[in-house]
């Protein structure tokens, strides 16, 4: 998994915990210096030439706590 700011910018890249057919688990960097933004998410599968190719993407909203003012956000954000 691969992170991106806003302006396209990366941010920090880390492994993935498990994968299946149907869901990606992984620890997230420590995004919340960056305050309350959206990131993209690239999700990278390696090759058996060691190279990458991006299997799909996903914006990640990242909230400081109490910073949630308008959804998209859970009850517990708020």
């Amino acid at each position: 998994m691969q992170f991106y700011d806003q302006n396209g910018n990366f941010i920090s890249q880390v492994p993935a915990s498990t994968i299946s057919s149907t869901q990606l688990t992984f620890k997230p960097p420590s995004l919340s210096a960056s305050g309350n933004t959206p990131y993209l998410a690239v999700i990278l599968n390696e090759d058996s030439n060691g190279d990458y190719e991006s299997v799909g993407t996903g914006i990640m909203h990242v909230f400081t706590p109490g910073g949630c003012k308008q959804p998209p956000c859970s009850e517990s954000a708020k």
